[in-house]
């Protein structure tokens, strides 16, 4: 578990440092995480019909993600897709693209190793809570690694989403020698 787990991380990682072009993959995370937003938002507007708590729920999720909030009259998939474009081409203009994919690469790099660092501490503790498993007669390599595995992808989901948060959160100005 550990060495397939260590073989996909120093790949991703490999793929990181040797990629040019960093702000799409972020663009492309961003994405998929709006998708899911709305996903949720659609679910729970179905469920709540007169109630304005999934249209909060919806804000404060694009709010503290991506930093930012649709006014109401323009709330769609689109609309927040084209916010997060222009702001990471803006982002890409104002701090030259050699630079900030440098500073995308940077934050994935560090992400990376130290979610990589707990997740080898949740992997040890997880070794030490399966054996109490053989108990209720449960095989325990099999429920490591189908937990292992479980907090591996919950890794990956986090690796992305931290990266992806801090890109648009993150305020690119100008020096005042760089004007």
């Amino acid at each position: 578990v550990l060495n397939e787990q260590r073989t996909v991380i120093y790949e991703q990682r490999d793929e990181i440092l040797g990629d040019g072009n960093l702000s799409a993959r972020v663009m492309n995370n961003a994405r998929d995480e709006i998708e899911s937003m709305f996903e949720a938002y659609e679910d729970a507007k179905k469920h709540n019909r007169n109630d304005t708590q999934p249209l909060a729920d919806l804000n404060e999720r694009m709010r503290s993600t991506f930093g930012f909030q649709l006014p109401p009259d323009s709330l769609s998939r689109d609309a927040a897709i084209s916010v997060l474009q222009n702001d990471i081409t803006e982002k890409e203009t104002l701090a030259g693209k050699d630079n900030f994919n440098m500073f995308i690469r940077y934050q994935y790099v560090q992400v990376i190793d130290r979610k990589w660092l707990d997740q080898l501490e949740a992997l040890e503790g997880l070794r030490e809570a399966v054996s109490l498993r053989a108990y209720g007669s449960k095989n325990p390599l099999t429920e490591y690694k189908i937990d292992g595995f479980n907090i591996f992808y919950e890794m990956l989901d986090s690796i992305r989403n931290t990266v992806m948060s801090r890109v648009f959160k993150v305020k690119v100005q100008l020096s005042p020698e760089a004007a």
